[in-house]
Order: structure tokens, then sequence, then C-alpha cells
């Protein structure tokens, strides 16, 4: 039951700092996508790249709890964890937008669900497994 308690706060905590990665994505991805002009999938790629920067460290600090020093290695495997996520994200993407003739934020909003849910699994398992 206690660790149930446990598994359930890390899960609410990486749902809060994802809340905010949201708010960092979708503001760049707006940013870029309407101010800026570029291409709507290279201002996804912005808006996801900031979030990711942000999310590293809330989720090592307050979501894992993590006090590890090889905060280097763990960066990599978070960044890489991510790429995979940014992939599955456009992948999502095109296929709401371009299959479904979604609009593009919500097919944003539907992507950014789905994925959250590839990386807190990875997270939690490989970037910032407690050992021993």
């Amino acid at each position: 039951m206690f660790l149930c308690t446990i598994e359930m706060a890390k899960i609410i905590k990486f749902a809060i700092t994802g809340g905010i990665g949201f708010v960092l994505d979708f503001l760049f991805t707006w940013l870029f996508k309407e101010k800026v002009g570029i291409n709507p999938y290279l201002a996804n790629a912005i808006g996801f790249t900031v979030a990711v920067v942000n999310n590293f460290y809330i989720n090592k600090k307050w979501t894992f709890n993590d006090r590890k020093k090889d905060t280097k290695k763990q960066f990599s495997f978070f960044v890489s964890f991510s790429l995979i996520g940014l992939l599955l994200n456009t992948l999502c993407l095109l296929l709401f937008t371009s299959y479904f003739s979604l609009n593009f934020y919500v097919s944003k909003l539907i992507a950014i669900a789905l994925v959250f849910i590839w990386n807190y699994n990875i997270n939690n398992i490989i970037t910032f497994k407690k050992h021993g």
C-alpha cells in the first residue's frame, strides 16, 4: 500500500511538472509558429525542447527526489528518451492533423497526453531508477 502511495505521488508530481512543461511547450510553440512564422513542426520541436530541459531539472529534484551526482548521464538519458518522445509527438501530430484533419493544437494536446505515458514510464524505470 505504501509503495502505491509513493508511486502515485511521483505520478502526480510528474504530471504537475509536465503541466509546467506543457505551458512552456505551448507558449514557445505558439510564439515561434505564430509570431516568428516558422514551420509548425519546427516550432513544435522548439517548444518541446524548452519543456524537456525544464522538466529534467524539476523531475530530478522534486518528482524523483534524486540526489545522485551523475546528472550528465541522467540528462543524456532524459534527452534521448525525450527525443524518442518528440518523434512520437510529431508522428501523432502528423497522424491527427493529416489523416484525421484535427486542428493543430487539438492534435498537440492529444500527442502530449500520449507521450506523457512513455515519458513517465521510461524515466521512472531507467533515468531516475533507485539503485540498491
